[in-house]
């Protein structure tokens, strides 16, 4: 792996999805918990990491996560460059664990900064 991997890797144990906050709370959820985002095609677990900028009923996953599955839940669609549908898969979302231990540690603050 090279040294942005591992930050990632040090920083975040589990593949992460981000959500706006109110979402959250719309569904019962908390930094840190973990969750299985399923539809049709399948289903893949993540970690809640909270996001102001999300906008409402959206999420983001990071495609390339070391250990993530996000795939797993992409629909057969493609672009018209014949590229699989990656940025807009429906999914539903619903918790299978309060945040760990291992997620407790963590800070959750945004990632996002003003120069």
């Amino acid at each position: 792996m090279d040294a942005q991997n591992d930050f990632v890797m040090d920083r975040t144990p589990y593949p992460f999805i981000e959500m706006n906050p109110n979402d959250m709370k719309e569904l019962g959820l908390g930094e840190g918990d973990l969750v299985e985002v399923y539809n049709d095609a399948g289903s893949t677990q993540a970690m809640v990491q909270p996001t102001p900028s999300a906008k409402p009923k959206q999420t983001f996953m990071l495609f390339a996560f070391p250990t993530g599955v996000q795939g797993n839940v992409v629909n057969a669609g493609v672009n018209e460059l014949i590229i699989p549908n990656y940025k807009q898969t429906w999914a539903d979302i619903r918790k299978i664990a309060s945040a760990p231990e291992t997620t407790k540690r963590l800070s959750f603050k945004s990632p996002h900064y003003k120069a």
